[in-house]
């Protein structure tokens, strides 16, 4: 905790450290219930999200569909969801499957994707 308290960016703080005894495991309960879907059925701009075919984090096939079906039930004019060839979680390179969050090499088809949907906007 201490390394990560010393990265001003990620605005960590010295009260956050807890001794091993003060340490519980987050509740897997808490939160469960929540659906983002029911936010994204509601949305009145348009959306555009993007999954990374290889994300190890979020199932990027039961994502990318629920997302579609949220869109399509908000009935948001030109809203897409994309799902990204060869992408991890934060649309990187994701090569072994895993997200590669060391470097910024972004698939470039994204780029241009994100581009031609926000020219498509005007």
């Amino acid at each position: 905790m201490q390394t990560l308290i010393e990265i001003p960016s990620l605005g960590y703080e010295e009260a956050w450290i807890q001794t091993e005894e003060e340490w519980a495991p987050w509740d897997l309960t808490e939160g469960a219930t929540f659906d983002p879907t029911d936010v994204i059925a509601q949305v009145t701009i348009p959306v555009l999200a993007f999954f990374g075919d290889q994300d190890m984090r979020v199932d990027p096939i039961q994502g990318f569909s629920a997302y579609e079906q949220a869109l399509a039930r908000a009935g948001t004019p030109l809203s897409e969801v994309v799902l990204i060839e060869s992408a991890g979680h934060t649309l990187n390179f994701a090569g072994s499957g895993c997200t590669d969050v060391s470097g910024r090499s972004y698939v470039p088809e994204d780029l241009d994707r994100l581009e031609a949907w926000i020219r498509g906007l005007w």
